[in-house]
C-alpha cells in the first residue's frame, strides 16, 4: 500500500478502535491495517522499533481484528540488528498463509 495516504480517512477508520487523543503512529498504523482489510489485501505486516509503545498499541488492536477477519498478520519489532533466522522462517510461513488465503478467495465466487 505504497500510494499516497488520506490521513484524515486513516484517523476516521482507527477512531472506532483507538482514541484520537493518543499521539504517535498508532492511529495511522491501525487505520492502515483496517484499510488493507477493507481493500481486500490477503495479509498484513506491521513493523516497529524495539520497545515502542505506539507500535505495541497498534499490534494489540490489529491482532484481534486480523483474527476476526481471518487475515494473516505478521509483526516485527526491530532492534536494529540483523534479522534472526527464526523470524525469517516466520516470514516464510506468513507468505504461505497469505498465498493460501488469496487462493481460497479466488476459488470462492463472490456473493
Amino acid at each position: 500500500m505504497a500510494e499516497n495516504n488520506d490521513v484524515a480517512a486513516l484517523f476516521d477508520r482507527a477512531a472506532e478502535h483507538v482514541s484520537p487523543t493518543i499521539f504517535g503512529e498508532a492511529i495511522p498504523a491501525v487505520g492502515k491495517g483496517i484499510e488493507a482489510a477493507a481493500e481486500g489485501y490477503d495479509g498484513t505486516l506491521l513493523i516497529g522499533p524495539f520497545n515502542c509503545l505506539p507500535y505495541r498499541i497498534a499490534e494489540a488492536i490489529l491482532r484481534p481484528l486480523s483474527l476476526q477477519l481471518n487475515l494473516p498478520m505478521l509483526t516485527y519489532e526491530s532492534d536494529g540488528y540483523a534479522v534472526a533466522p527464526a523470524f525469517l522462517r516466520q516470514v516464510d510461513v506468513h507468505i504461505q498463509q497469505v498465498l493460501d488465503r488469496a487462493s481460497r478467495r479466488r476459488a470462492t465466487p463472490p456473493p
